[in-house]
């Protein structure tokens, strides 16, 4: 595993803040023990406001705004909304709560700025409950690190949650007894989906893959995110399923980039090229057996971020 490191930078703006940018390189994982290391850089004014920008976890957020605290402001910058401020010690400036919008911040850390329009890749993941779908898309997101640069991977691919059934990452990662006690189920409805929608319209302005993580449903929630999608992955158990879900996506007008044949044995293998079709085993929460990603499924998403 390659070790992780932590790049730190500054980008001045003419607008009454910079921008630390953080890139978390190698494995993409930092300790606790890492934060006595980190020296912010000697070209930060602290009579500006800062932005935060970059993946982290939410101590190393919170180590930041604790070091940065004398400075005029400080934000988070999230991609699906913008910069929030969280800390303001300027009554005539940005106030806690304010959000700067996306289009401002993008102006100065989008390396996309100036040449043609980004075209992002919207990736669905779809089928019905229990087949796998959250935990093939966390598979292929493990693996697609050590496929593309660190800054590709930080920068440019996102994972949306669609389905409100409290179940992210943590839970593959999390002791597989717990995480029925642990995970909290919203509500799946209008103001669920329009936020889903809104994440996508504001990450497809700098982000070039984009997997979402849909609910079980052929239902008019689930269509109306299709609707904002380009592609789709279906994964299913039974044949009967995945010919309902190709009805539902060509609804919607996307291009089937695979369909996935979720089986109980260990099986990882490609049994038709148009549309590519795979077969794949052992599609279990808490594995987290990437080499059971066909090579050639693998490639697909690799191309779509090239």
């Amino acid at each position: 595993m390659k070790k992780s490191e932590i790049e730190i930078s500054i980008i001045n703006t003419d607008l009454g803040f910079q921008i630390l940018d953080i890139l978390l390189t190698g494995d993409g994982i930092i300790k606790p023990s890492d934060l006595k290391n980190i020296n912010l850089p000697d070209s930060i004014d602290y009579t500006q406001g800062i932005i935060i920008n970059g993946r982290g976890p939410i101590w190393l957020y919170a180590h930041f705004v604790h070091l940065l605290h004398i400075s005029a402001f400080v934000g988070v910058y999230d991609p699906r909304i913008g910069a929030v401020i969280v800390q303001s010690h300027k009554s005539d400036s940005y106030i806690v709560g304010d959000i700067i919008p996306n289009n401002v911040i993008l102006k100065f850390i989008n390396k996309n700025e100036g040449k043609k329009e980004l075209q992002s890749n919207i990736v669905c993941f779809v089928g019905p409950p229990h087949s796998g779908k959250s935990v093939l898309m966390n598979l292929i997101r493990i693996a697609l690190k050590d496929e593309i640069t660190d800054d590709k991977y930080q920068r440019e691919f996102f994972l949306v949650r669609a389905c409100p059934d409290g179940e992210g990452n943590w839970s593959s990662e999390a002791d597989q007894k717990n995480v029925k006690i642990l995970r909290y189920k919203n509500t799946f409805d209008d103001n669920f989906v329009n936020k889903v929608i809104s994440s996508i319209n504001e990450l497809k302005q700098s982000k070039k893959l984009i997997l979402v993580d849909c609910g079980g449903k052929i239902d008019r929630y689930n269509q109306m995110i299709f609707n904002h999608c380009t592609h789709a992955v279906i994964v299913s158990n039974n044949d009967t399923s995945i010919l309902e879900w190709i009805g539902a996506i060509k609804a919607s007008n996307l291009k089937i980039l695979a369909l996935i044949d979720s089986v109980i044995d260990y099986s990882s293998e490609m049994i038709s090229e148009s549309p590519p079709r795979f077969k794949i085993g052992k599609l279990e929460r808490g594995l987290n057996n990437i080499q059971i990603i066909p090579v050639e499924l693998l490639e697909l998403f690799r191309d779509l971020i090239a």
